[in-house]
């Protein structure tokens, strides 16, 4: 909520856009210690892994969070309450996070123009597109293509 609050108050009294990310990062060392009951939500009383924690508390009516990461740069582990912890891909750990979502009533935002006004980067979206153009073109035209490279036209 801290971090939210910052919307009204910016320098120079600008409204700041400020979007809210949050991941299950655990080293494998303490993944026993972070598989115990949840406190809130769907899953309150059962043991749930760190990628069932953390989309569980984003995914309450009152959290206000923008994007959930999952991926093995966070956590390259997925949790079965059967089967306790076993290796993931990046596949896994999507599905586990898009099927928690679902579990609490949510649905992933896959559109990126709805990604970017959602994270308040719409109105900026027309410039982004330019720039980057602009900057294809520039490597394009300033940066030789390796040996045995045909750059598509």
């Amino acid at each position: 909520m801290l971090a939210k609050s910052l919307e009204e108050v910016g320098p120079n009294n600008n409204k700041l856009r400020v979007s809210i990310s949050v991941g299950a990062a655990v080293i494998p060392q303490r993944l026993a210690e972070v598989c115990v009951p949840m406190d809130v939500g769907e899953d309150s009383g059962k043991v749930v892994g760190p990628l069932q924690r953390i989309v569980g508390y984003a995914c309450q009516p009152n959290a206000p969070v923008d994007i959930i990461r999952a991926g093995l740069e966070d956590t390259p582990f997925r949790f079965d309450p059967e089967n306790g912890m076993s290796l993931a891909t990046n596949e896994d750990l999507v599905a586990d996070t898009i099927h928690e979502m679902h579990k609490h009533g949510y649905l992933p935002l896959t559109n990126k123009d709805q990604v970017f006004e959602t994270l308040h980067a719409g109105a900026g979206l027309g410039r982004y597109r330019e720039d980057m153009a602009r900057i294809a073109g520039e490597i394009e035209r300033t940066v030789p293509a390796p040996q045995g490279f045909v750059r598509a036209q």
